[in-house]
């Protein structure tokens, strides 16, 4: 049976979630005495924002403890590429999160990769995932990361279903894979990406918010969050803002301009992939990851609607009738046919 991997941003979830049918979660952590020191830029997991992490290592303890109880794994997300002065910081990261029982590294940086591979000569009690942002595109690149211990890949948003056939197809045996099946897309390829994420001003009251203490962050409520992100900012990538262009040379009294933003659909906040979990299965990918520690989601929701569409595979047979259910699904969850559509369709 495919699993379900889940974000989560608070501990105050992880219940709910195992309850919805995660059966994986994964988080960031921006520890207090790392913000104070270098700021949300140096994250070290990509999401720069304090909602979109755990805010330290006794938060991510309790979190694993809790998780293990009801027998879900956890993994710490620790996916930027760092220059000289911050492997040291990824590094006690990585031993911070392996004191507190983290059940698997998210990684996609190969210095630090390679010590954490001297480290799994000693300790087996821990996994490594190669984040997307690896940019395993082929299996010659699998290959090469399962010489660092690598136990999983975490297959790049930008493959189709044919091209994910044939990477998969030609991997090592002993190798999972993972693929993303819901929310936010992306228009460029992570691993070659130096765009900041969260920078709208809703994240900024959000960052304000958690810098004000965490009782008044828990005070605003999730789904007043969802209708600023969703309706008052529908972007909070920066390459995804909105913006005009028009030629250097253009004396013309006519103003010509291209809108970048037209045709972004809604930064692909509704982005889904559920009717190829038919195919996928076909091919052997074991996981399924739900995008959202950037996004203020209903997470509930979202497990449960892939969780349905996972138990489709038990009783539908031809791919036509799995796709037709899986779209009456989305209807009855989401409640339209939103985010039904080549535009914002994985795959």
């Amino acid at each position: 049976m495919m699993k379900i991997v889940s974000p989560i941003t608070r501990f105050s979830e992880v219940k709910a979630l195992i309850k919805a049918g995660a059966d994986e979660l994964y988080c960031g952590v921006i520890p207090f005495d790392l913000l104070k020191k270098y700021g949300l830029a140096s994250c070290l997991n990509r999401r720069p924002n304090l909602f979109s992490n755990l805010n330290g290592y006794g938060e991510l303890e309790k979190l694993v403890k809790l998780a293990h109880a009801g027998n879900v794994r956890v993994g710490l997300t620790i996916n930027e590429f760092y220059p000289q002065t911050q492997i040291e910081l990824a590094w006690e990261q990585f031993e911070r999160g392996l004191a507190c029982g983290v059940d698997a590294f998210i990684v996609s940086d190969i210095g630090l990769l390679y010590r954490i591979m001297k480290e799994r000569q000693k300790n087996y009690h821990f996994e490594v995932h190669i984040s997307n942002c690896g940019t395993t595109f082929n299996s010659e690149t699998a290959e090469f990361y399962r010489g660092f211990r690598a136990s999983r890949i975490i297959l790049p948003r930008d493959l189709n279903i044919e091209e994910i056939s044939d990477l998969v197809g030609l991997m090592p045996v002993a190798m999972e894979t993972e693929a993303f099946i819901l929310n936010q897309r992306c228009h460029n390829i992570d691993g070659f990406c130096t765009f900041q994420h969260g920078i709208s001003p809703v994240r900024r009251k959000i960052v304000l918010a958690n810098c004000l203490g965490s009782f008044v962050a828990g005070m605003i409520p999730d789904w007043f969050l969802r209708f600023a992100q969703r309706s008052a900012v529908e972007n909070e990538l920066a390459c995804c803002l909105d913006y005009d262009i028009k030629p250097a040379n253009d004396s013309s009294d006519v103003k010509t301009a291209y809108s970048y933003y037209e045709n972004r659909a809604r930064n692909f906040l509704d982005s889904c992939g559920a009717c190829s979990i038919y195919d996928l299965n076909s091919m052997g990918i074991g996981y399924l990851k739900i995008v959202g520690r950037c996004l203020v989601s209903d997470k509930i929701r979202d497990i449960r609607f892939i969780k349905a569409c996972v138990g489709l595979l038990d009783s539908v047979v031809v791919r036509s009738e799995f796709v037709q259910a899986v779209q009456r699904l989305r209807k009855k969850f989401f409640g339209s046919e939103k985010g039904c559509g080549r535009e914002y369709c994985y795959y």
